[in-house]
């Protein structure tokens, strides 16, 4: 009779196993994109075992099609965790993400490359022209209510540069990101002859705010220096101080 009956929770147990590995994905996307504000998916099928979105979208910047793997043996640590790689317009990208048992979202390794065209529009004070590629490199991250409590990464905007209004070629530009107190905050520095150091911040509110000094160099032609004196900040030495702040 203990046979049967251990037979029976067998079976039981994979019942569900087998239910949960071939549930539909989609019936899981409204689920995912409201723990992850910002975060949109389209054309999703496969199972919340193994499956695939057309499109994966965020913050407005498009990351192009996904497809994710679970990682069934972590689900022994009290995690469901997946492995998700992407084939972004800007370059491929991969991503461990996942959330606890006790519903804690988190996330590792990740890599992802994206146009700055999105973020640059964002926060510049008037339209630009933009060139180069967005590389992220984040080691981990924990969310809570859709912000980082724990944040270690970088963001790398290689070949940066601006090229109108003005031509401003700062080359391969390294922002730092950090949690520091309730804020996310990114210092920045760079290698081209047009200098820019500074940093940019956001709150839990959504409250962002940038402090950039930008020195450009020494022949910078006019047109480009009639725009930092009409954009920014006049300092000592032939330096600008951009200052911008509002909410996401």
């Amino acid at each position: 009779m203990r046979r049967a009956g251990f037979y029976i929770a067998i079976g039981v147990g994979a019942y569900f196993l087998i239910l949960v590995f071939t549930w539909p994905a989609v019936l899981v996307e409204s689920y995912i994109e409201k723990q992850v504000p910002g975060l949109s998916l389209s054309a999703v099928s496969g199972s919340v075992f193994h499956g695939q979105a057309g499109r994966v979208g965020y913050q407005g910047t498009d990351l192009g099609p996904a497809h994710w793997q679970l990682l069934p043996l972590l689900l022994l640590t009290g995690r469901v965790e997946y492995h998700v790689e992407f084939s972004a317009p800007a370059g491929p990208g991969q991503a461990n993400a996942g959330v606890t048992f006790a519903g804690n979202i988190y996330g590792h390794d990740i890599d992802l490359n994206f146009s700055p065209e999105r973020i640059i529009y964002r926060y510049s004070p008037v339209a630009v022209n933009s060139s180069g590629v967005i590389n992220l490199l984040v080691e981990n991250f924990k969310l809570d209510n859709g912000f980082p409590r724990e944040f270690t990464g970088k963001a790398v905007w290689k070949g940066a540069a601006i090229l109108a209004p003005g031509a401003m070629v700062f080359g391969d530009t390294v922002l730092d990101l950090k949690k520091a107190g309730e804020e996310l905050v990114g210092s920045i520095e760079n290698a081209g002859d047009f200098r820019v150091s500074g940093e940019v911040a956001i709150d839990p509110g959504g409250h962002y705010r940038v402090d950039l000094l930008l020195a450009p160099e020494a022949d910078a032609d006019r047109q480009t220096l009639l725009l930092l004196e009409n954009t920014t900040t006049v300092q000592p030495g032939g330096k600008y101080l951009l200052h911008s702040s509002g909410q996401w």
